[in-house]
């Protein structure tokens, strides 16, 4: 009987070795590789609980346990238990506790390996974006919106990757104009975009078209301000010429000229901005030089030496985030300057809207115009992808409209007003067809890349701005398009 037992044991004893493995197999399987970011957060309370108590009121579980690549900025407990200091949680209104989580999390996957200083490519749930800095350390030392270190990182999850935070990321919420106002040191220069009536302006997120405005502000603070002498915004009209003009909320003020000249169109973190013309909210125009210092409108003498500049981004107090733009703080005053026309490039591919496109090269997807703030066009779209082989001046490739047939209005970017050659880089495929082309409502030439045409003609500008260019099929085909080159010429 022993006998018989004995081989039975020794009979099984291979199958219990075998579920033996199988629970180590399962114990090591259930690692934070195989969770979703929703199920990591709940394998461990130790440390994630408090912000699972927030993930709960929040709803967005079922978002981030889709499918999909994410990245999260998980704060501990102790952080979590810092930001609810004298607050009931069960008090805090569901749509804050909503935008608050939203703010933790990003639409793309960051593992820390790529992380760059400056603004990470996708938003955050909320909308808005997130930033990096490197402090002493690099990568052993990340700073998320200023405000968060990461202690524990690249934790590997099955839709995405997780960082643990030592702070509750603060969701962005006021506009340029607010943010100036609350922050400490900028009064003087505050006061007087109050009395120029730039606050309006800085306070909007959309236009009337419903498009997203975004703006870049170039702020002077009270400290700099004081030690030129300036303790006020009248000494400050008295400076820049204005302090007799009358209506301060004239465009033609000196100071309301001095104080637009400080917004720039779109936004532009530190990592950013690249060498080259930048315009402002009130048509003027500027030259930032990245290479070096940030030096706004740059002068260099007939070596290519620099030699002064009206303005420098302090290296110190750059990228102030808020809902509308980001705010960098100058040195120096920032005197309105009437630069010479510049050959521009515009790199079609450059425009955010336009990102998605590159995710999907030579595979057709709709075009909206609606969807894109310098585009309109009859019908609304085309079928349209990203071409990445070639590209002008550095671009990111060309935008191909596979199907091209009715007309498309675009919007040029901002240019000193002058004459120019306007001229557009595509590629000369078969079956690339040609176009008609309207500047302004004035007829230019028809631009044909396969018949070695690609010149618009040359057009006077009387005024700073942004122009209509109108393309209309001449002769139907593909419309390929890379970059626009508006190159002064002599009238």
């Amino acid at each position: 009987m022993k006998n018989i037992n004995l081989r039975f044991i020794l009979l099984l004893l291979p199958l219990w070795v075998l579920q033996a493995c199988d629970d180590d197999a399962t114990e090591q399987f259930m690692t934070s590789e195989t969770m979703t970011l929703v199920e990591f957060i709940s394998a461990n309370p130790d440390q994630y609980s408090e912000f699972g108590k927030l993930m709960d009121i929040s709803g967005l579980y079922g978002m981030l346990n889709a499918t999909g690549t994410f990245t999260g900025f998980l704060p501990d407990n102790e952080a979590v238990a810092e930001f609810l200091e004298g607050k009931d949680i069960n008090s805090l209104e569901k749509e804050y506790v909503r935008l608050v989580v939203a703010t933790h999390f990003l639409t793309g996957e960051y593992p820390t390996d790529i992380m760059k200083p400056g603004i990470f490519e996708d938003s955050t749930f909320a909308g808005n974006l997130a930033t990096v800095d490197f402090r002493d350390g690099g990568v052993n030392n990340l700073l998320i919106d200023k405000s968060a270190t990461i202690t524990e990182r690249d934790i590997v999850c099955s839709n995405g990757v997780a960082h643990t935070i030592d702070k509750v990321l603060t969701p962005i919420t006021k506009s340029v104009s607010k943010k100036i106002e609350e922050s400490e040191g900028y009064s003087i220069f505050y006061n007087a975009m109050v009395l120029t009536g730039w606050t309006e302006k800085l306070n909007m997120f959309y236009n009337d078209e419903g498009r997203r405005l975004r703006f870049t502000a170039l702020v002077e603070s009270d400290e700099f301000y004081e030690s030129q002498g300036i303790g006020s915004v009248e000494e400050l009209a008295t400076l820049v010429g204005s302090a007799d003009d009358g209506d301060y909320t004239s465009p033609d003020n000196a100071l309301n000229r001095y104080i637009g000249y400080h917004f720039i169109n779109e936004q532009y973190y530190s990592s950013e901005i690249r060498t080259g013309m930048y315009s402002t909210v009130n048509n003027q125009f500027m030259s930032i030089n990245a290479d070096h210092e940030f030096q706004i409108n740059p002068v260099f003498n007939e070596f290519g030496e620099f030699e002064s500049a009206n303005g420098f981004v302090s290296s110190e107090k750059m990228n102030i985030q808020a809902k509308n733009g980001v705010i960098h703080e100058v040195v120096d005053f920032l005197k309105v300057m009437e630069p010479k026309p510049v050959t521009v490039v515009d790199k079609i591919l450059d425009q955010p809207e336009l990102e998605k496109y590159k995710s999907r090269n030579n595979q057709d997807r709709n075009f909206y115009t609606k969807d894109v703030a310098r585009w309109t066009g009859e019908g609304g779209w085309t079928q349209a992808y990203w071409h990445s082989q070639g590209s002008c001046d550095g671009g990111n490739g060309f935008l191909v409209f596979s199907k091209f047939t009715g007309k498309f209005t675009y919007e040029t970017v901002p240019l000193i007003k002058g004459t120019y050659e306007i001229t557009l880089t595509g590629q000369t495929w078969s079956g690339t067809g040609a176009y008609l082309t309207t500047v302004d409502g004035e007829e230019g030439n028809i631009v044909d890349p396969r018949g070695g045409n690609s010149s618009l003609g040359k057009f006077t500008f009387e005024e700073n701005g942004v122009h209509k260019i109108t393309f209309e099929d001449f002769r139907p085909g593909r419309f390929i398009i890379g970059c626009l080159t508006y190159r002064p010429v002599d009238n």
